[in-house]
């Protein structure tokens, strides 16, 4: 598919020390393979983008929203509990969302 795309749009994926583990975990996975210093997103993982391209997880806003929180919290402006909290409601929400999701997408994903 790309590389250097995949790799330049992960430069804000991550810190440099999590970016790594993060690539070899999609490796691991078979989410992606790497061949000649190119990143190739296989098939499995081209699914799962598709099944979450829509999902709140995937959404960068919500990654930039935790991370002003978190910058609060940092100031004192903000408490871990509150942002747990919001954490916790927010697992509960996927968990819900994923009991609806149909167990041919489940099944299709464990390949």
């Amino acid at each position: 598919m790309y590389s250097k795309d995949i790799l330049k749009e992960t430069e804000g994926i991550g810190t440099e020390a999590t970016r790594a583990s993060i690539i070899e975990t999609l490796k691991k996975q078979d989410y992606i393979t790497i061949s000649k210093s190119k990143i190739y997103v296989t098939e499995k993982g081209e699914l799962l983008c598709r099944i979450i391209a829509e999902d709140e997880i995937a959404n960068a806003g919500m990654t930039a929203q935790w991370e002003r929180y978190l910058k609060k919290i940092r100031s004192q402006q903000g408490t871990q509990e509150a942002f747990l909290g919001s954490i916790e409601r927010f697992v509960q929400h996927l968990i819900e969302k994923c009991h609806k999701t149909s167990k041919t997408k489940k099944k299709t994903l464990q390949m």
